[in-house]
């Protein structure tokens, strides 16, 4: 199972491991499910000849008690951005893109699954700039809001939330609202011809924090290159959760918000690109905003094509990863370096355990889900 023992002087010990599954479920991919199991995606090789065949199942997170759950064809419509995995707090249901599963009696028992389509908003679904109707969707633990991000040739991306609602035969989303910045510079009103910024609300949406009173975005608070940061949904609060000066995208906190993993480049010396985040840039979220994207196409895109560096994750204490510029946490990576970071990463009930997913880079056929265990850190 390729484990391992990291002794980390703030969390303790760390035991990271491999998944154990069945040798017959090839590229597998999963994530944490409400009640602990871990539902997984994967191939087999008497699957039928059709490229939008998937399988799921769910298995308890030492390997045991596999539950295969669907197999079956799951096309998605033009203009998506691939198949997630985003498990309902119900332990009933699992935003999948498109598709919304409806598992009965629940995941952890079920006898019967249903894929039902999912349909966003007309805009979404019919302006032709649309290039992706989402790049990430995300699911709130009230079971009903949903949020989303939308590439747009003219304006970027903008952040959708609403709230879904059963039809007979989908889900829509009723009352849909802006939940991002529209524009980052307006002029001032005093001083024709000048701009004034005003406070970047936005990024790709990640997770629902906070009890859904927030969300965290791979955003910016003000620095250059991407930040991982937190905004209020009940309020007009951005802030940081991460302070590295690199290339940091994903911050998914426990469920007791007191523990982050974070996909980062900052164990990477040679793909961090953190001697941008460290040039001093005024208004520096707004300035260097075309530089993010070179960061990514060479310190994650790069490191997955080429295998030049790796892409954490970091295992963090949050108190310190906000407040502690030198703090960078523990280093989950392969220290080998040939399994590179996937996403996504995910969380058990306890905050004590944590999944993230891997492959070997420049390959499509090797994967596995990791797993870590905070050994020393109580049960939230």
């Amino acid at each position: 199972t390729s484990s391992r023992l990291i002794d980390d002087p703030d969390l303790g010990r760390l035991e990271v491991r491999t998944l154990p599954l069945p040798d017959t479920f090839l590229r597998p991919w999963g994530t944490y499910t409400a009640t602990g199991t871990v539902l997984v995606w994967y191939v087999k090789a008497d699957d039928p000849d059709d490229p939008d065949w998937m399988n799921l199942a769910v298995v308890d997170d030492d390997g045991g008690n596999v539950r295969e759950i669907f197999s079956g064809s799951a096309p998605l419509r033009p203009r998506h951005n691939g198949m997630r995995l985003l498990p309902y707090a119900d332990g009933k249901r699992v935003l999948m893109s498109d598709y919304i599963l409806e598992a009965e009696p629940s995941l952890d028992a079920c006898e019967k699954a249903t894929l039902v389509p999912l349909q966003y908003p007309d805009l979404v679904e019919n302006d032709p700039m649309v290039m992706h109707r989402w790049s990430e969707p995300i699911i709130a633990p009230d079971n009903e809001h949903i949020c989303w991000t939308t590439l747009h040739a003219g304006l970027g991306a903008y952040n959708v939330l609403g709230r879904l609602r059963r039809t007979e035969n989908s889900y829509v989303v009723d009352d849909p609202q802006l939940v991002s910045t529209a524009e980052w510079l307006r002029e001032d009103p005093e001083q024709p011809g000048y701009l004034l910024p005003g406070v970047i609300r936005g990024g790709e949406v990640k997770q629902f924090a906070c009890g859904g009173a927030a969300i965290s975005l791979a955003g910016t608070a003000g620095r250059a290159l991407v930040d991982s940061v937190l905004q209020d949904l009940d309020g007009p609060g951005v802030r940081a959760l991460t302070l590295t000066p690199g290339y940091d995208e994903t911050t998914i906190l426990s469920p007791d918000e007191s523990l982050g993993i974070v996909m980062t480049t900052r164990f990477s010396p040679a793909t961090s690109c953190a001697v941008v985040g460290l040039l001093p840039r005024p208004y520096a979220g707004v300035s260097t905003a075309g530089i993010a994207m070179a960061a990514y196409w060479y310190g994650i895109g790069g490191a997955r094509k080429f295998g030049a560096g790796n892409i954490g994750p970091a295992l963090v204490d949050l108190a310190k990863a906000t407040t502690d510029r030198s703090y960078l946490g523990a280093n989950l990576s392969d220290p080998a370096g040939e399994w590179i970071y996937f996403s996504p990463m995910s969380w058990h009930p306890d905050s004590r355990r944590a999944a993230w997913n891997e492959g070997v880079w420049g390959t499509e056929d090797q994967r596995r889900i990791r797993l870590v265990t905070a050994l020393d850190r109580a049960a939230g």
